[in-house]
């Protein structure tokens, strides 16, 4: 009895997209996933496409489909209104009362983010965490001037004698051993207490009546 051979199932043939399948199947993804087009520069890096390449290609595809291409070129969409919901996107909420998160509310929309009640939080964390920021940085150049004003002038007096123009900030931060960090804010508490002077000039850093000056005396010296 002969015996029947089984024919192996053949294996299907692996699928070659177009070119135009493949932007479309990208185009699809993108939007799906974030809840719009992306932009030419994107298409660009995900095809492996030079700019001009991935420009063309699109707009190649566009010309036969006119509901397709990227965000670069896409027709106007209806401004979404308060509490309003896009594609992929979380429920915004209205304008709210207070006034840091009403500010939040509006710096969210203008740049283009929807102002959710997370991201509104989030906002105001931030500007709150930039001011606290600001404020201990204050505090830290007050200190320093408080401890080392008449010294940092005296520095800065002879360096000038030495040089004939005013040393740079960052040099003036090195010779009195505050961090560059705090540079800026230390200067300029300097010159609020009248310690030093300088305009938007490089090297104008110089001492306002000379050696021996202390903030609010005379030019004889006696205190004001």
């Amino acid at each position: 009895m002969a015996t029947k051979l089984s024919r192996s199932p053949s294996k299907p043939a692996p699928l070659t997209l177009s070119l135009d399948d493949q932007l479309k199947r990208l185009l699809a993804d993108w939007r799906r996933r974030e809840g719009r087009l992306p932009t030419l520069a994107e298409v660009s890096a995900a095809m492996g496409w030079a700019p001009e390449e991935a420009r063309r290609q699109v707009a190649a595809l566009g010309a036969r489909r006119p509901d397709k291409g990227t965000d670069d070129q896409a027709p106007p969409q209806p401004k979404q209104g308060p509490g309003q919901k896009g594609p992929g996107q979380k429920e915004a909420v209205g304008r709210p009362a207070d006034r840091l998160a009403r500010a939040a509310w509006y710096a969210l929309r203008r740049e283009g983010h929807t102002p959710t009640e997370a991201a509104v939080r989030g906002r105001v964390a931030t500007w709150a965490e930039s001011k606290a920021a600001r404020k201990a940085r204050a505090e830290r150049a007050r200190q320093f001037v408080e401890a080392d004003g008449a010294r940092a002038a005296e520095w800065v007096r002879a360096w000038r004698a030495e040089h004939g123009e005013g040393p740079l900030w960052s040099e003036l931060c090195a010779a009195m051993g505050w961090p560059c960090r705090l540079g800026e804010a230390t200067v300029r508490a300097l010159r609020d207490a009248g310690w030093v002077t300088f305009t938007e000039e490089t090297r104008s850093l110089d001492v306002p009546c000379g050696a021996g000056h202390q903030p609010g005396a005379g030019a004889d010296g006696t205190v004001l």
